[in-house]
């Protein structure tokens, strides 16, 4: 195998510059990725809210879910990212294979683990949780087809982890725009019926997404093991690395990532069992607006694997002092990708309402909740940092404990103005300012005052 000195000379393992240009070169094609991510889910929605309330509904539930479920898998994938931005930065190139085979065997056995779990909610739980019987149909016929890749997701997120880990993301923009761009093709044929396949509504929907995630699966395997980095790093000859030790020390920081991202999106899928109980209408309302954030995500979360990717790097190579500059320079990329993307749903929400409602129910309250969810977005562009900075130097325990701390103070929030007094559904949104003001609080403390720059993994 290359030795760590081979590889560190090699152009593509340069050190990692702070120029605006450098960090945005890794997050681009990680918010590209995101935004075609988003195209899928706006186009999912689109055709799906032509079909009926209950098939965009249903879907919602059974996408959060599985969504949520997967962050198991995101959480593994996040550390081995961790782990491989810390090891580049130590001049252990060496050491990369390593520990990208513990981390893809890991988020294999996750996910057929969430597979048997998943099941057994959707024919257990789930009747006793969805009020409206057709929606509770959707949500199970949904799941049923998307669980056939969640093995390919794990795969998928195992390699995505490996190139955000060398900061060499550009690879990413191609698979993706295959999978997505699959998957819009499959949506447009598939759910309403089109070039003359018969019209499968939901199920047309999970079978595109199956369907387009196994091609992508497929094209990045196969670069990554014959063309790309992990030829040059030779990752299948990992294989002989598997250690109970190695297993244990990535479970120890990756463990707090996945309960951490289970918690933060099981609670999602909560506040969207409590709005189904204030009315269909306002469970269809929060499922558009849950679009539209996907669509701040484009940036935020580009930046926030980039966040972690940098701080694990800087802090192996000693370079703490250029902490707080790359910081400043990632909170203001969040700032202005928002401000560029999302601006529309301050300036014009009635234009993007246009592309969801063909009636007035449930329209004035999508245009409100835009307006609403937009200084939430704005909210997330610095608590987001902070919590990615704290992960991303190895001190995952606390991140999961802010996030953890404001997720209960969130919940009982929501629980208030859903259950105990019901409000509109654009009022219940502002729970967010709740959620990302004490996690970005909690986080800037500890940043302040805590020991983070200097911790070893």
């Amino acid at each position: 195998m290359e030795s760590s000195k081979d590889i560190k000379n090699e152009k593509d393992f340069k050190p990692l510059s702070l120029s605006f240009s450098s960090m945005i070169g890794v997050a681009l094609p990680l918010s590209i990725g995101a935004f075609v991510q988003f195209l899928v889910l706006f186009t999912d929605n689109y055709f799906l809210a032509k079909t009926s309330d209950e098939a965009i509904s249903g879907a919602g539930i059974a996408a959060m879910i599985y969504i949520t479920a997967s962050m198991f898998i995101s959480g593994m994938a996040s550390g081995t990212q961790i782990f491989i931005a810390r090891k580049q930065g130590e001049n252990k190139a060496n050491e990369l294979a390593k520990y990208f085979i513990n981390g893809l065997l890991l988020c294999v056995v996750l996910s057929l683990l969430l597979s048997g779990a998943i099941s057994l909610i959707s024919n257990n739980l789930l009747p006793q949780w969805t009020r409206d019987q057709g929606v509770l149909i959707v949500a199970q016929e949904f799941l049923e087809i998307r669980l056939l890749g969640m093995t390919f997701y794990a795969v998928l997120m195992a390699l995505v982890a490996f190139y955000i880990g060398i900061a060499r993301t550009t690879v990413l923009i191609f698979s993706t725009i295959l999978t997505a761009g699959l998957n819009i093709i499959l949506d447009y044929a598939l759910i309403t019926g089109n070039w003359g396949f018969e019209a499968y509504g939901h199920q047309g929907a999970a079978w595109a997404t199956v369907s387009s995630e196994f091609i992508g699966f497929l094209f990045l395997i196969i670069y990554t093991l014959f063309f790309g980095h992990g030829k040059r790093l030779k990752l299948i000859s990992g294989r002989k690395t598997i250690t109970f030790e190695t297993i244990k020390e990535m479970l120890a920081v990756s463990f707090p990532l996945m309960l951490q991202q289970v918690l933060a999106l099981a609670t999602w899928t909560l506040f969207f069992f409590l709005v189904e109980k204030v009315g269909i209408v306002a469970l269809k309302v929060s499922n558009l607006v849950r679009t539209l954030y996907m669509l701040a995500f484009v940036i935020l979360m580009g930046v926030g694997q980039t966040t972690r990717t940098y701080v694990s790097t800087l802090i192996a190579s000693s370079r703490q002092s250029e902490l707080p500059s790359a910081i400043k320079k990632l909170i203001a990329m969040n700032l202005i990708g928002v401000l560029i993307l999302c601006h529309g749903f301050v300036l014009y929400p009635e234009y993007i309402a246009t592309f969801f409602f063909d009636q007035e129910i449930g329209l004035e309250d999508f245009i409100k909740s835009t307006r609403v969810i937009f200084i939430s977005i704005i909210l997330f562009s610095f608590s987001g940092v902070f919590l990615n900075v704290i992960e991303g130097s190895g001190r995952t325990w606390v991140g999961f404990g802010i996030e953890f701390a404001s997720i209960i103070i969130y919940l009982c929030f929501v629980y208030f103005i859903t259950i105990l007094h019901p409000q509109p559904v654009h009022i219940i949104w502002m729970s967010d300012y709740v959620y990302f003001g004490f996690m970005g609080m909690l986080s800037a403390v500890f940043l302040l005052f805590g020991n983070w720059k200097y911790n070893k993994l």
